[in-house]
């Protein structure tokens, strides 16, 4: 069950849906369904479709906020923007775990903190204001609780670490750093990846994420402190 009784959300949220069952149905974890047959959908098709929602609202926005930005660095700072950890670090800060309907297991693991299924929650219930109050609205609600996220993408460099480590590789160097990864575990969310990366013939640092590109810039990251630190 719900802490929280999901008409705070709305009013959190400032609207008001005319399908309650979409707002529901955002809410529901596929763990619940599973344990209570009387529930026919989770939120996974929703999440679906606030994904892409989500990538075309924070385009427009940050496009028509950010005028002087090129089209590269502006891909940039939307990856800043649209990832699992800065949407349920937004989630967090409303109290959307609070709201979800979760299975008894996944109850009790901390589910309603885990970054996998904020982030999910978050993108289904973007979903769901989408086909109930269209894109504008969808594109306000985003601006409201995404608003310090974008703030705090543009203050740092938008250079991602992979691109910072390979302009001092290949000025110090004169060739570019080498990605592979070394390991691979688990499966579907729980899916892990390892990767390092070898810079002049040497292995530099590792990283691991949940996905290969992750996990490259997570070596990227460990490379460019040693590189700072004057280690390599």
């Amino acid at each position: 069950m719900a802490i929280k009784n999901i008409s705070e959300l709305q009013d959190f949220l400032d609207i008001q849906f005319n399908n309650m069952s979409l707002l529901v149905t955002a809410l529901t974890h596929s763990s619940y369904a599973s344990e209570n047959l009387e529930v026919h959908s989770d939120n996974e098709r929703l999440e679906f479709l606030g994904d892409a929602v989500l990538d075309a609202a924070v385009s427009s926005l940050i496009f028509n906020k950010y005028q002087d930005i090129e089209e590269g660095d502006l891909t940039i700072l939307r990856s800043k923007i649209v990832n699992g950890n800065t949407l349920a670090e937004s989630a967090k800060r409303f109290g959307l775990g609070e709201y979800l309907l979760l299975g008894r297991g996944e109850d009790k693991n901390e589910g309603r903190a885990k970054t996998s299924i904020l982030s999910s929650a978050l993108e289904a219930l973007l979903g769901a204001i989408f086909i109930d109050k269209g894109f504008d609205t969808t594109c306000d609600v985003i601006s409201n609780i995404l608003r310090d996220d974008i703030d705090k993408a543009t203050k740092g460099s938008l250079k991602d670490p992979k691109t910072k480590l390979q302009e001092i590789v290949q000025s110090r160097f004169g060739q570019l750093p080498e990605y592979n990864v070394i390991s691979q575990v688990g499966e579907g969310e729980s899916t892990s990846f390892i990767s390092k990366v070898t810079i002049d013939g040497e292995e530099s640092a590792v990283g691991q994420g949940a996905s290969k590109l992750i996990s490259e810039m997570k070596a990227a990251e460990k490379a460019l402190v040693k590189i700072k630190d004057s280690i390599i």
